[in-house]
């Protein structure tokens, strides 16, 4: 009877350990134990064998503040926010042998980390999952092909752990529970962020990069960008929630090159994923996200009176 108890407790703790090994972790990079910055970009990779292609893959992840997954260098989802953690099916991006699940992540000050939880099922009926933990690696660089099973990943180091999921500050974003800061309320976006220095990007002999203008907290994304008539730029933010104040916004250049003004217009139109100035007007794509517009394309004119 005792080695029968014996039998059931070490079964009973295996179990539970199992459970545990499967909790998702927020990781990031160790930052020569620095702390994170702003605008400050990490990498994440988990290579992993699968004996055969599963029948049926979820994923879910959230980065803080946002950033892009991968499946074998294929782009499955962009976050835009670690409120809005994503879940998708990434069934047939996966198969038989190595893959590769990848995060890119982006701070915008304060706590930094990604999670991700890759749910598994297969033909015979059995599970398995690939989550965020200290078996990933890391970098602060990006590299050509580092989202390929195949990638060398030579200087990548192992990340550290910030938090399991559902501990603050984050709590449980994949269980909608979360959104909750350390003091119970949800985390804003941080002060005025920059974008990538000059210094970072890589340019051919005879081209010169320059800074013009930084997005701020609230305009998420810009995902897009056409000139008009009067030589004029048009961007579109795509805001993390609807936005009645929102609008696609205009930067004039000035003689010197800088920028000289900077105002928003259409009001409360944004999320454009095509724009074109044409005929006399700004030709508009919509392909609804958080704004109130259905998706659809739309014809801005300006009548002058302004």
């Amino acid at each position: 009877m005792n080695a029968l108890h014996l039998f059931v407790a070490t079964a009973f703790i295996a179990a539970v350990q199992s459970v545990t090994a499967q909790t998702p972790e927020w990781i990031w990079h160790a930052n020569g134990g620095k702390a994170p910055g702003n605008n400050e970009r990490r990498f994440f990779r988990k290579t992993f064998t699968l004996d055969a292609k599963p029948t049926k893959a979820t994923l879910a992840a959230s980065v803080d503040n946002e950033g892009t997954a991968f499946v074998n260098a294929k782009s499955v989802a962009t976050i835009v926010s670690w409120e809005q953690a994503i879940s998708v099916d990434v069934t047939a991006d996966l198969k038989a042998g190595e893959n590769i699940l990848a995060l890119r992540g982006i701070n915008e000050g304060g706590a930094a980390g990604v999670v991700a939880r890759l749910e598994l099922t297969f033909a015979d009926g059995k599970k398995q999952s690939i989550v965020t933990d200290l078996t990933w690696l890391a970098h602060n660089e990006d590299v050509v092909g580092w989202q390929t099973a195949g990638f060398k990943n030579q200087g990548w180091e192992k990340p550290i752990s910030v938090a399991k999921l559902g501990a603050g500050p984050w709590g449980d974003v994949f269980g909608g529970g979360g959104a909750k800061g350390a003091k119970g309320a949800a985390k804003a976006p941080s002060g005025k962020r920059d974008a990538t220095p000059v210094a970072a990007l890589y340019t051919l002999p005879g081209f010169k990069t320059e800074l013009l203008i930084s997005g701020e907290p609230e305009e998420g994304s810009w995902v897009n960008l056409c000139k008009d008539n009067k030589g004029r730029l048009i961007l579109s933010p795509q805001y993390r929630s609807n936005n009645p104040d929102g609008g696609l916004l205009r930067v004039t250049l000035g003689a010197d090159g800088k920028v000289a003004k900077r105002e928003f217009i259409a009001k409360p139109l944004y999320d454009a994923q095509g724009m074109c100035f044409a005929n006399g007007a700004l030709w508009v794509v919509v392909n609804k996200y958080s704004t109130s517009f259905a998706s659809g394309l739309y014809r801005i004119t300006d009548d002058g009176s302004d």
